[in-house]
């Protein structure tokens, strides 16, 4: 595979720390080298979330940028801008680097359960058809993106992983905060990502107890459990969430 010099930088230091094999598919390649670039704007308001005056403000800002990422698979520099203005500690700039530009007049469709749409043989695809493979054009959760100056798509690597793992983490959220509304006798409380991504959601209940809700999509318990990391004290409660494997079925399992 051939690599721009950018990319063969980010290339030779997922080597360097042993976070990607020299015999790893062209995807796969592709893939990682376009996540790190994500990863490194993690690690970055990680590391001033423990050292800023204001954390809070890094952190209101991190979940900003992922909410932008997983509610806007495409975008426009002028709407990066606009999301991006007041951000102290992240550049519009480095949010559009994790975008491609999409051709002029390109046919773009996104679907609102997976992402992005491709074509192949004619018909729309998703980037994971075992989860979600129904993409004809007069479902309701098909849309087709208007072209305007300007439009980009996510990259392959940042849809994958930050994207399509983070549809049903949004929409957890969303459902958990009406019942927020509907109760705030009783759950007092929703943070998203807290700690610049600890895990996914912090619920806080009136009676003064804490859970922690995260969203795995493993088939194999097994593996998820080798996954798990403590909290110490953190949490009252740690729910981990079996993602249900099809995305078009909206029920989640604790």
């Amino acid at each position: 595979m051939t690599l721009a010099p950018a990319n063969r930088y980010f290339y030779e230091e997922l080597l360097e720390r042993n976070k990607l094999s020299e015999f790893a598919t062209t995807s796969t390649q592709q893939i990682a080298i376009e996540n790190f670039q994500f990863q490194k704007i993690l690690a970055r308001l990680q590391e001033l979330y423990k050292t800023d005056n204001e954390p809070e403000r890094v952190q209101q800002e991190y979940v900003l940028l992922r909410r932008f990422l997983i509610e806007n698979p495409y975008t426009t520099t002028a709407q990066l801008r606009k999301a991006f203005f007041q951000a102290r500690h992240i550049e519009a700039q480095e949010v559009g680097e994790l975008y491609d530009d999409c051709e002029i007049e390109e046919a773009c469709w996104n679907c609102d359960r997976c992402g992005p749409l491709f074509k192949k043989y004619g018909k729309l695809r998703g980037i994971k058809p075992s989860a979600c493979n129904d993409h004809r054009q007069n479902l309701p959760y098909i849309r087709k993106i208007t072209w305007q100056q300007g439009l980009r798509r996510l990259k392959v690597g940042i849809h994958w992983r930050i994207c399509l793992p983070g549809i049903p983490e949004i929409r957890l959220f969303n459902n958990l905060t009406e019942l927020h509304k509907k109760f705030p006798q009783q759950l007092c409380a929703i943070h998203l990502y807290p700690g610049i991504d600890r895990y996914d959601l912090q619920l806080y209940f009136c009676e003064q107890s804490t859970w922690a809700v995260d969203i795995k999509d493993y088939q194999n318990t097994y593996n998820l459990v080798l996954k798990l990391t403590p909290l110490f004290g953190e949490a009252n409660l740690v729910i981990c969430v079996m993602k249900n494997f099809h995305f078009n079925i909206n029920k989640y399992s604790a």
